[in-house]
């Protein structure tokens, strides 16, 4: 049996998909919760709107929980994370650039699976996601920014991957954020003669 409660304060609104069981197969659990900047959801090959292969994301897609009827609050990077990771409409948190943090008194997603027991990772691949512009490292035992202006997806996905190892063990929350999909566009040769 499973029950479930969700409460709305004020106007706010839920969103759900349609519940679907899905068998474990080991006992550690692990949400990865995966953003992309500027990615189109009908441009995804397992959507099948367009013909484009995205092979990796289609694996995830067979073994995770995809949400098809989703829409961002806002068309920013920062205030729709925010959004993201607090509950909270872009209209009621106020912040609607790249330049402001969530307050500290916000409660995020990653301080909820970290106070539950779970280890938080969070990887960006963008600097103005980074704590003290977004306020978004809230939560995470890990919050890992790129150095330079932006990581590629490669580096980012590694630098999960060896996160993970360090919290084998302990069901983890991981956020790996990914900004290829954004200009300033520099694809292979491969996907240039491809698209």
């Amino acid at each position: 049996d499973v029950r479930v409660r969700f409460e709305v304060e004020g106007d706010g609104a839920l969103a759900l998909s349609v519940p679907r069981r899905v068998e474990r197969v080991h006992d550690e659990r692990t949400v990865l919760l995966v953003t992309s900047d500027t990615h189109r959801g009908d441009h995804l090959g397992f959507l099948g709107a367009v013909d484009v292969e995205t092979p990796n994301l289609d694996a995830l897609a067979e073994r995770g929980t995809t949400f098809t009827d989703a829409r961002s609050v806002a068309h920013i990077t920062n205030p729709s994370h925010i959004s993201l990771f607090t509950g909270v409409h872009v209209r009621d948190h106020g912040i609607h650039d790249n330049r402001t943090p969530v307050a500290d008194r916000a409660v995020t997603l990653a301080e909820t699976f970290r106070d539950a027991g779970w280890a938080t990772i969070g990887v960006v691949s963008v600097r103005h996601l980074g704590n003290e512009v977004s306020g978004l490292a809230q939560g995470f035992d890990v919050f890992v920014v790129p150095d330079s202006l932006d990581y590629e997806v490669d580096g980012a996905a590694d630098r999960v991957r060896e996160l993970l190892r360090e919290a084998r063990g302990r069901p983890a929350f991981v956020w790996l954020h990914l900004f290829e999909a954004h200009s300033p566009y520099r694809p292979s040769e491969r996907w240039r003669e491809r698209y």
